[in-house]
């Protein structure tokens, strides 16, 4: 994937790794220090069997299922499913990259969609200083640096984290 490979040697945290498709790829790219969480028991029983990698079940809305170590996480076609998307952000260490995919189209399981990259800027102003936004096909592809910050109004109208006047 085009935003991992700009990392040196990543320990990363998959969060909604599903069935491991993403961890088996990682894996045939190289990438050994790898962990997969999911919420659901299935699916990493599932992503066990497909990829070489660490799996574990957990619950991303709760700070104490992260793993101590990780220099990245990832969130691919994950946080449009999540009610408290934002709490899973605010559990992710500040300071630490973050690659996401979230979608540009509605569908029947989505709690959100992201019609624009602004409505991703103001979504996660207050979590994720977001460096970069490409869209491929139906989804936004972007890659952040998790930064709790408390935004003000003027940061919160226009889904900017520095204005400059």
């Amino acid at each position: 994937m085009l935003f991992v490979k700009q990392f040196s040697d990543p320990s990363i945290i998959e969060i909604g790794c599903g069935v491991g498709q993403f961890a088996q790829y990682l894996y045939d790219e190289g990438f050994r220090n790898y962990r997969g969480m999911d919420f659901s028991p299935h699916a990493i029983e599932l992503a066990r069997k497909r990829a070489k990698q660490d799996f574990f079940q957990a619950d991303a809305t709760n700070a104490r299922s992260f793993p101590e170590h990780y220099s990245l996480a990832v969130s691919l076609e994950t946080l449009e499913h999540i009610d408290n998307d934002l709490d899973v952000l605010r559990n992710i260490r500040s300071g630490i990259p973050l690659i996401f995919s979230l979608p540009k189209f509605d569908c029947e399981g989505h709690v959100r969609c992201f019609k624009k990259r602004k409505a991703i800027k103001r979504r996660y102003l207050s979590c994720l200083d977001i460096k970069r936004i490409v869209d491929i096909n139906r989804w936004h592809v972007g890659w952040g640096i998790v930064n709790h910050i408390r935004p003000g109004l003027l940061q919160r109208l226009f889904g900017k984290r520095k204005l400059t006047f």
